[in-house]
């Protein structure tokens, strides 16, 4: 039985992030998983034990069906499908929300990526803190809008606040 809606390999996907093979010392499958608990536990605080119990079963019947190892098939049959692919990629995104900070702490002096000018040895571009809360809050607020229909009542937000600039623009 499968623990969160995610597996470690969708966030690597999602977050363009090396496979376990490729950065084992650095980001190995279980520091993964520490963040995907902590978006399994902010979603349920969002839509509810029950809503994310019987995505769960949903993603651990088609786990099932497709064997280990297998690719997710794209036409997953869930009892809700819309709502279950709605919890998986805001799990997903939260994970990663998480994670990001971890990140810019793992490849010191570098920090997080944000561009490589010429991969062969020209400039590498990193974020700054700041960049990477506005990041953070960016997934936060995707995570959000993916599941908006779903949340429990008192969740109107899921706790992102949104800022407004000069302009009236809207601040992730």
């Amino acid at each position: 039985m499968a623990t969160y809606l995610t597996e470690s390999e969708q966030v690597r996907s999602m977050g363009n992030l090396p496979r376990e093979t490729e950065s084992t010392d650095m980001l190995p499958d279980s520091r993964l998983r520490e963040h995907l608990a902590s978006a399994a536990r902010t979603l349920k605080r969002w839509v509810g034990a029950t809503a994310y119990a019987t995505a769960l079963a949903d993603v651990d019947a088609a786990r099932e069906a497709i064997g280990e190892g297998e690719t997710w098939p794209d036409d997953a049959s869930f009892s809700d499908a819309v709502k279950t692919e709605a919890l998986r990629e805001a799990e997903c995104k939260l994970a990663l929300a998480s994670l990001l900070p971890h990140l810019n702490r793992i490849t010191p002096g570098r920090g997080v990526m944000a561009s490589v000018a010429n991969p062969a040895g020209g400039s590498v571009s990193v974020r700054s803190s700041a960049e990477i809360e506005m990041e953070q809050r960016r997934l936060t607020r995707e995570a959000t809008d993916a599941v908006r229909a779903y949340l429990q009542q008192g969740y109107p937000s899921a706790g992102i606040s949104y800022r407004k600039d000069e302009a009236g623009n809207v601040d992730s």
